[in-house]
């Protein structure tokens, strides 16, 4: 989301947690990143991330923007690893449907990650507590290139039926603002609505606990009005300041081709399905590649 001009103000895409962001100037891109409702999903899907990318790169480098990312989690957190089998030495877990898919969207998002920075724009990723996200090896490699801060917070904190333990990554220090006070488990559990129903089944099945969600499962992703708001008002106070980005940013064109040619192709990210990306956007009738850039392009990939 940027700030916009008040002319150029109007009832704009927003994205259903940031209600408020209409009527106070700011223009907000809804990318849904469950179902393919407002934007196509970004890791199953090439026009997705195409138009993911497209947004990032249209953001204005001399506004201030923040780009959130509710991921799907159901592949990283600590009750499914009885299927996916993510461990902390193993992130990466055994490969079946679930699991690629998973890595796939770590991958993609890790590329958005870096190119958010890259711009001088702000990302912030909020999961779960006990999620193995962040232990996947391109999310390694991207807070070993960028300084990513963490914080712990409670979404009972903000209004949630649940004490949902959770984290906050971004690689703006303004992601402390969401920090809550300190809650013991047991007082934590006291928070809970009484009228919550839990959000998994357990049971035994041939000698095996197992578990399946419930209808309240559903209802633990949902952001409360009280943290789509602070999510607001922590951006307009400017807390969330981007930080200092080593790339050129108003580099010409003849120094922009000099460093894509030093670039190699020997990681072709293939968690991360990019060839398919690539070979997607080649197909596009109206890709227009300027000729002094063919001759970097390689012919086949």
């Amino acid at each position: 989301m940027q700030r916009l001009p008040h002319s150029q103000c109007g009832h704009q895409v927003c994205s259903w947690w940031c209600y408020g962001l209409q009527c106070s100037c700011w223009l907000c891109v809804s990318c849904h990143l469950v179902f393919a409702r407002c934007v196509a999903w970004v890791y199953s899907d090439c026009a997705g991330l195409r138009l993911h990318v497209a947004t990032i790169l249209r953001s204005r480098i001399d506004a201030p923007t923040l780009a959130w990312f509710g991921i799907l989690c159901s592949s990283w957190v600590a009750t499914s690893r009885g299927s996916i089998f993510r461990t902390w030495l193993v992130p990466e877990g055994v490969s079946g449907p679930a699991v690629d898919e998973g890595n796939c969207m770590a991958a993609r998002c890790s590329f958005l990650f870096l190119l958010i920075h890259a711009l001088g724009g702000v990302w912030a990723l909020e999961q779960p507590r006990s999620l193995l996200l962040m232990q996947y090896g391109r999310m390694r490699d991207v807070a070993a290139r960028i300084q990513v801060y963490d914080v712990a917070f409670w979404m009972a904190g903000f209004g949630a039926k649940t004490p949902k333990r959770s984290m906050l990554w971004s690689n703006s220090i303004g992601c402390m603002h969401f920090q809550t006070p300190k809650l013991s488990m047991k007082k934590a559990k006291l928070l809970k609505d009484v009228d919550f129903g839990e959000p998994v089944m357990k049971y035994v099945h041939k000698g095996k606990k197992c578990w399946k969600g419930t209808r309240w499962l559903t209802a633990t992703g949902i952001y409360t009005r009280l943290f789509g708001k602070h999510i607001v008002e922590v951006f307009k106070r400017n807390h969330m300041k981007p930080p200092v980005s080593d790339f050129p940013l108003k580099a010409s064109m003849q120094e922009a081709q000099e460093a894509f040619e030093q670039e190699s192709f020997d990681d072709l990210v293939a968690d991360g399905r990019l060839i398919e990306v690539i070979r997607y956007l080649r197909s596009l009738k109206g890709l227009k590649i300027p000729e002094s850039w063919r001759p970097l392009v390689p012919t086949k990939l």
